[in-house]
């Protein structure tokens, strides 16, 4: 999620987290059992399986990813949910969160 530089970067992640937590409910728990399960029979390394989010720098704005868990057959939907619930979260803080977007001018040569 591209976020202008002078956003509450701490409430982005709040809001995230909070999202995710609302809309997938214990699948986290639920994964965590499965791979128990996984790293006994085939041996694998653990895994983080709770709701995670990372910070990047670009350019001209600060990318917020939210790494979550869910089910594959329900991942459109389950997506949908979060981006509305979290449009929705942004709206109501009034300013302190802005999203990025790129802009390009175009400039033109008219000389004939």
């Amino acid at each position: 999620m591209p976020i202008r530089f002078g956003s509450d970067v701490e409430l982005v992640k709040r809001i995230l987290l909070q999202a995710a937590e609302d809309v997938l409910g214990d699948i986290p728990a639920q994964a965590e059992e499965a791979w128990f399960e996984m790293r006994r029979r085939y041996k694998l390394e653990d895994a983080a399986l709770q709701h995670q989010t990372f910070l990047k720098f670009d350019d001209n704005w600060i990318t917020i990813s939210l790494r979550y868990i869910v089910d594959m057959r329900r991942r459109r939907v389950r997506k949908d949910e979060l981006y509305r619930k979290i449009l929705q979260a942004f709206q109501q803080e009034e300013g302190r969160i802005q999203l990025a977007s790129e802009t390009l001018e175009l400039v033109t040569n008219d000389k004939k």
